[in-house]
């Protein structure tokens, strides 16, 4: 075990009846309660991240007209980007560090690029954010949602590692 709190954690992998990967039983899941504080923490830091780029692109841009039809699109590039890269590099987002928690493949393991570019495109299914009320817990409390299971990552408590 290692004494940094964001090192991955290691675990032992156990093969189901297909011959896949299952979640190890180490793995401490975060709570739904870090889960919903990360997601709002999340919005304010990328909103903070949005409205600071917009500031920099009004010295750069003389038409304003012009730079709300590309910040449109822009955010939605953004906002895939801003989860791709601060999971991909660190394995947390800002408010995953504030919160104690890490992105992991469902295996314990680092997750791969694939696994986040799939877990940041599932973030635009329409109230996807809302896919914790509706699906069954991995561990009682700790839920697992639609970004969650179709990437297989989790989302773990790095101070229980």
């Amino acid at each position: 075990m290692s004494d940094n709190p964001y090192s991955t954690p290691s675990a032992q992998l156990a093969a189901d009846l297909h011959g896949e990967a299952t979640e190890p039983a180490e793995l401490r899941l975060a709570t739904t309660r870090q889960r919903a504080l990360t997601f709002v923490l999340d919005l304010i830091f990328g909103y903070l991240l949005l409205m600071f780029s917009k500031s920099l692109m009004i010295l750069l841009v003389d038409s304003l007209s012009l730079l709300d039809t590309f910040f449109i699109a822009y955010y939605f590039v953004a906002y895939f980007l801003y989860y791709l890269i601060f999971e991909l590099v660190w394995g947390y987002t800002p408010a995953k560090l504030v919160m104690a928690t890490r992105v992991v493949s469902k295996t314990g393991t680092n997750a791969s690029l694939s696994q986040l570019l799939i877990r940041s495109l599932c973030r635009y299914i329409p109230f996807e954010f809302l896919s914790f009320l509706f699906v069954k817990p991995a561990q009682a409390g700790k839920p697992v949602g639609w970004h969650d299971q179709l990437s297989a990552t989790r989302v773990i408590d790095v101070r229980y590692i």
